[in-house]
């Protein structure tokens, strides 16, 4: 029977006590609060290994030594084998963080421009092309859109401008794409050890 009354909610324990001999009624009562102890106990257990986000939902960007806002529209995206990243990442004014580079995203003809002193690229995102402005030659990289927003292609960006090759690193916390130059300080672990609370602090 004790093994049965375990099984029950408190609510039906009770209720089977007004039927139960009056000397049974303490043990009754010390199985209830066992019971009330173990969902107690079940609650605590879930909070506590319930992670507040699916890791494997979450992919964090950052600029050489710093962690981007986490949104839905800053995650970096792979499409057709090649990793994206929002061209604002590029973007000194935006990030406030330069990697010696300029974006211009322009709606209306469906362009995004990337510059600096010594070249410009400009990626059409409706014909599919990309231009070297200086050379006039194409280059072979497309940017794309994702939620409205545009999206260029990490790899072939970061090589036209000597940046370093995209870092795509796993943490505690979800996937990170780390986007540097020569002014990062920090190495890739280094850097996943010293960023461990901006990223948890974004989740």
């Amino acid at each position: 029977m004790g093994a049965a009354l375990f099984l029950l909610f408190p609510y039906d324990i009770i209720q089977i006590a007004n039927y139960l001999p009056c000397g049974s009624l303490k043990g009754v009562e010390a199985m209830r609060q066992r019971m009330i102890a173990f969902f107690c106990t079940l609650c605590l257990c879930l909070t506590l290994f319930a992670p507040s986000r699916a890791a494997g939902d979450i992919c964090f960007t950052a600029v050489n030594d710093t962690v981007l806002s986490l949104t839905a529209g800053s995650m970096p995206i792979w499409s057709g084998g090649v990793l994206y990243v929002p061209y604002s990442v590029f973007d000194a004014g935006t990030t406030g963080i330069s990697l010696g580079t300029s974006c211009i995203y322009n709606k209306n003809n469906g362009t995004v421009s990337v510059f600096n002193v010594r070249q410009m690229i400009v990626f059409n995102i409706e014909k599919g092309t990309c231009i070297d402005q200086h050379s006039g030659n194409s280059i072979a990289a497309r940017a794309i859109i994702r939620n409205g927003k545009a999206y260029l292609p990490a790899a072939k960006v970061c090589s036209l401008f000597g940046m370093n090759a995209p870092s795509y690193l796993s943490t505690d916390y979800g996937d990170l794409v780390r986007i540097k130059n020569e002014d990062a300080a920090l190495s890739d672990p280094q850097f996943i050890d010293a960023a461990s609370n901006a990223m948890n602090n974004r989740l």
